[in-house]
């Protein structure tokens, strides 16, 4: 599975939102709001360029690239459970 980019500019109806609250209504909605403010913490989501606080306001015309790392795999694997 490979990354997947969101991109935009923020729109005068969607000003001084927060930041976490305006991307979890303009992402797709498999994206919770709380991976959304975990893509903030670890500097995924850049607001006109640079890192962004999730506590931000938008305001019009801030430009937001959002980066969304692939999934990492979760294999569990099974293992033998001695019986008594």
């Amino acid at each position: 599975m490979e990354e997947t980019r969101f991109s935009f500019t923020v729109e005068a109806p969607d000003a001084n939102k927060r930041l976490d609250k305006y991307l979890t209504e303009k992402l797709p909605k498999e994206l919770s709001r709380t991976l959304i403010q975990k893509l903030i913490s670890s500097s995924n989501v850049l607001l006109n360029g640079k890192a962004a606080l999730r506590s931000h306001k938008v305001l019009t015309g801030d430009r937001l690239e959002i980066n969304v790392p692939p999934a990492s795999n979760s294999y569990i694997e099974a293992e033998d459970i001695p019986s008594i």
